[in-house]
């Protein structure tokens, strides 16, 4: 394959160009499951673009990428804020442009830091550039942790080696790979002889040959699993900032979920998971809880559901999970809260910004206090661990609480989505739930207030689902072996991305040793 050459375009034009190409292709897998392959390319137009790039050049590349890459992807937000704060189109548009300009820092640093190693080692760009990525990535400090590998889920067989190294390991392979396709179109057949192109492409073999085995293990195995009928709960509540009414008809004591309840018992549910919700008053009102005991005392039908804990001091995000004969076997209280929804970042180590925060924020954001430790109970053989909203992002914390007793486990997560529209966010959520099955090779029940509430196998596979945007109480059926649970991953969550820490820490040490002994041979001369 002869060399591609883009010099017949000026180069301002080129490289912005390329720039947003690679943000696009990063933004489709997001957009929509199959169209995965754009993901593994994504950053070939950018590694082009920044070729010989000074270092503030190479910023101002990434920042492109970045704002491309989110904007497209994150399409959603203004929509999100106008829902959650009141704004008007304007006012909501100009929040979301801030939020893309700061998440598109991501991909700006790591573009930077990859340049400037670059410049001072001299290394190839198949080994700067995806450790670059991954540790800027995993590093800055996002609203919810993103991994590219969530965008994967259309294609099982490149996430399979999650298990192993969770999905910023993923994302270092879909990096690697599109460094390794920018070699090789900018050198040509030469490239594919040297010896770090050749490890790599092992590396890339490998990977996918995992991933074949483990899909061609995990798929045969699962429809040997028993069948549990799990009741889904999705009321399609429309978002609310303030506690919302009782629906007509309906109580406190009987809202509208416990008469879907009741119809899902009677039809056999082994169980029933509620979504999150705006609010129910179990913990406020002793007479709501003695109600809700009683009917699923009656029932005989264990029942998860979330609500706001208030003690006197505090309040949690809690979820809570009922047993056959109506006791509380467990109770959860958010680890994670989401910042500007459950808290205001800085505010509580900086009591000055509480006024202004408070005045932009109003009644919608919370100031939720954080829960300490994991639950679990078990429920007629099933290990129920529920996680809520989205702590499906953050991976370790998942991994940590599978690990506690992971035969037998199901993750339960519970959100609420409707604050984002008839759009592809809850499609995104759902992504990154399936992508925690199997990191952790557990099978997931994700209960969502407008849908998709999905079931998904630990290899991935989606086993049931619900229509979106609808009102519905449906029974899936979920895949479910007591003795099996827990991967590698789960048991050592934190070694892969400390392991690449401390391999950036490395280059980094001799980028600026190099650069120290430049400085002195100059000056000697």
């Amino acid at each position: 394959m002869p060399p591609i050459s883009t010099a017949a375009i000026p180069a301002p034009l080129r490289s912005g160009g390329l720039a947003l190409c690679s943000g696009i292709l990063l933004a489709l897998p997001f957009l929509h499951p199959q169209l995965f392959l754009a993901g593994w390319v994504a950053f070939v137009p950018l590694l082009f673009a920044l070729r010989g790039a000074t270092i503030a050049r190479a910023w101002l590349l990434g920042t492109l990428t970045g704002v491309a890459a989110w904007a497209a992807a994150h399409y959603w937000m203004p929509q999100m804020v106008a829902n959650f704060l009141g704004h008007g189109p304007t006012a909501s548009f100009a929040a979301a442009t801030v939020y893309w300009l700061y998440v598109s820092q991501s991909i700006a640093l790591a573009a930077l830091l990859f340049r400037w190693l670059e410049q001072r080692t001299g290394w190839p760009v198949l080994l700067l550039f995806p450790v670059s990525f991954v540790s800027v990535f995993a590093l800055f400090p996002l609203l919810t942790p993103i991994t590219l590998a969530a965008g994967q889920t259309g294609f099982l067989p490149g996430i399979q080696g999650s298990d192993l190294v969770g999905g910023h390991g993923v994302d270092l392979i879909l990096t690697g790979t599109s460094a390794l396709l920018f070699q090789g179109l900018r050198d040509g057949r030469r490239c594919w002889l040297r010896p770090a192109s050749v490890i790599a492409t092992t590396v890339v073999v490998a990977w996918f040959g995992y991933g074949t085995a483990a899909l061609l293990q995990w798929q045969p195995e699962t429809t040997n699993w028993s069948e549990r009928r799990i009741g889904i709960v999705q009321p399609n509540d429309p978002p609310s900032a303030s506690i919302p009414p009782v629906a007509d008809g309906y109580t406190r004591l009987a809202p509208p979920e416990m008469a879907m309840t009741r119809e899902l018992a009677a039809e056999g549910a082994e169980l029933v998971v509620w979504p999150e919700t705006r609010f129910k008053g179990y913990h406020r009102y002793p007479s709501v809880q003695q109600a809700y005991r009683r009917q699923v005392r009656e029932l005989q039908t264990p029942l998860i559901f979330q609500d706001n804990e208030r003690t006197e001091t505090t309040e949690y995000n809690a979820s809570v999970i009922l047993g056959a004969d109506g006791t509380e076997t467990a109770r959860y209280r958010k680890m994670r809260r989401m910042p500007f929804g459950e808290f205001i970042p800085l505010v509580e180590r900086i009591p000055l910004l509480e006024r202004p925060a408070r005045a932009y924020f109003g009644d919608a954001a919370g100031d939720l206090s954080r829960g300490v430790e994991h639950a679990s109970a078990v429920i007629d053989g099933i290990r129920i661990v529920p996680k809520i909203c989205f702590e499906t992002a953050i991976g370790a914390l998942v991994a940590d609480a599978v690990n506690e007793h992971p035969e037998g486990t199901v993750l339960v997560f519970q959100s609420m989505n409707n604050w984002f529209g008839e759009t592809r966010q809850p499609y995104q959520h759902a992504a990154q739930a399936v992508l925690r099955g199997i990191e952790n090779r557990v099978p997931v029940v994700h209960a969502m207030n407008n849908g998709p509430s999905t079931i998904s196998g630990p290899d991935g596979r989606i086993v049931a689902t619900t229509d979106t945007f609808t009102r519905t109480a449906t029974i899936l059926q979920l895949p479910h072996d007591p003795a099996s649970g827990g991967s590698i991953y789960s048991r050592y969550p934190r070694v892969f991305l400390f392991t690449l820490y401390g391999v950036q820490a490395i280059v980094i040490l001799v980028a600026l040793t190099a650069g120290r002994r430049y400085r002195a041979a100059a000056a000697g001369t």
